[in-house]
């Protein structure tokens, strides 16, 4: 998804005031599994940052970091928090920066959003070639296909100083994908309300094409956890030494 500059400038009061979404407690857990795998992993490579709130925390673990986003109005607001960080504007499907990293990371399900086997396999292979010998790729997968609940309303509502956003979301499916049509309503003391939308379409992989993905990019000691509506899940594999 290539975020555009209304929704990229809401994104994080949306989830982190709006659906509390708690990035240092996500990223803890991610710099565990890491770490679990790769004790003496001192860089890492975000793919699809976003508006950098996991790069942030990421940052406090790892001596070396970057990112990598296709949105430019995301990188800039990622930017614009962590202005000594490279975040390199990038497509996870034809990825290829020129360096290797003990950790690659890619979170918030922004996987779902390559539209078939042949990308995920091409984007897993993409970021497992950025991995030093021993180095760990840690994917978020999206929901699989028994998981998606259809014709779904979810409400978003975030009010501070000046400001309120309303969001509303409702879900569908069609061909193997999630469809997801938000409408947003933004007030601003002294400029008005004004509407836009947009269309977030994530393809529904199987736990077995998560999994094919990696053993084709050549890596190691696989293993899928499911995403839940409630908690991420994890896709993690390591390049052999």
């Amino acid at each position: 998804m290539n975020y555009q500059k209304d929704a990229a400038a809401i994104y994080d009061d949306l989830h982190i005031a709006g659906q509390d979404k708690d990035y240092a407690a996500e990223t803890r857990e991610v710099v565990e599994d890491l770490h679990r795998r790769n004790p003496a992993a001192t860089s890492v490579l975000d793919v699809g940052c976003g508006t950098g709130e996991h790069l942030r925390h990421l940052r406090d673990s790892f001596g070396d970091v970057e990112g990598a986003e296709l949105s430019p109005a995301m990188r800039d607001v990622a930017q614009g928090k962590l202005p000594d960080v490279t975040i390199h504007a990038a497509d996870m499907r034809t990825l290829g920066l020129g360096r290797t990293f003990d950790a690659v990371v890619c979170l918030f399900s922004v996987i779902g959003y390559v539209c078939s086997v042949d990308e995920l396999e091409r984007s897993v292979a993409a970021m497992a070639g950025h991995l030093n010998p021993g180095g760990v790729l840690l994917i978020e997968p999206w929901l699989t296909p028994e998981q998606w609940t259809v014709d779904r309303l979810r409400p978003t509502v975030v009010e501070s100083p000046g400001r309120t956003v309303v969001r509303l979301t409702h879900s569908a499916a069609h061909d193997g994908f999630s469809h997801m049509t938000m409408h947003y309503l933004v007030g601003d003391v002294g400029a008005g309300v004004r509407h836009f939308s947009d269309e977030h379409v994530l393809k529904l992989f199987t736990p077995q094409e998560y999994v094919a993905a990696l053993g084709r990019a050549g890596l190691v000691d696989v293993v899928f956890r499911p995403r839940t509506y409630d908690a991420p899940g994890r896709l993690l594999g390591t390049a052999p030494k």
